[in-house]
């Protein structure tokens, strides 16, 4: 089915999502226009998050986990 859907989980109590163009089957992500100030807090959020997975991944190898 062609169309837009939105893909989304719940976590501590609200719903996050993502929109999905499908076309033919093949989804291809179709993020809403933002106003500059979502931009912002979309671009500082991405940051926090790199940073946190970041230092994850840094624990992990200080303590010879791996991932598999």
């Amino acid at each position: 089915m062609d169309g837009v859907i939105e893909l989304a989980a719940p976590w501590r109590g609200d719903w996050y999502g993502i929109p999905l163009r499908f076309t033919s089957g093949t989804p291809t992500v179709c993020m809403p226009p933002l106003a500059p100030a979502e931009s912002v807090q979309l671009q500082t959020a991405a940051a926090k998050l790199r940073t946190a997975y970041e230092q994850t991944a840094v624990r992990t190898a200080l303590r010879g986990d791996t991932f598999r």
